[in-house]
């Protein structure tokens, strides 16, 4: 198969998954909730590394300034995972109410 061919049934693979799981109701709820609480421990244990951490990857030492630096990307970052995750939980819950 092609590289074009394989992407396109990939793709049929996925949206057959996403539609499984939107038909589920109930438990794609517990999908949410499961991925956020590896979201929150995947930010937690980020944050704690970046924190303790003593030199950054290229050797140089993590000062307070260096850290906030780096914390404040890192809760960018999962500012924007926190943003899909409550358009997710809204659009769940306007289906349920349907």
């Amino acid at each position: 198969m092609n590289n074009k061919m394989l992407l396109l049934v990939n793709f049929l693979k996925f949206r057959r998954l996403v539609l499984n799981l939107v038909q589920m109701g109930g438990t794609l709820m517990n999908w949410w909730k499961m991925t956020s609480i590896l979201w929150l421990v995947l930010f937690i244990v980020g944050a704690t590394f970046l924190w303790l951490r003593k030199t950054d990857a290229t050797g140089a030492i993590n000062t307070p300034a260096y850290q906030m630096t780096s914390l404040a990307i890192w809760c960018v970052l999962f500012g924007f995972i926190l943003f899909i995750q409550l358009i997710w939980l809204v659009i769940m819950r306007v289906r349920h109410r349907k």
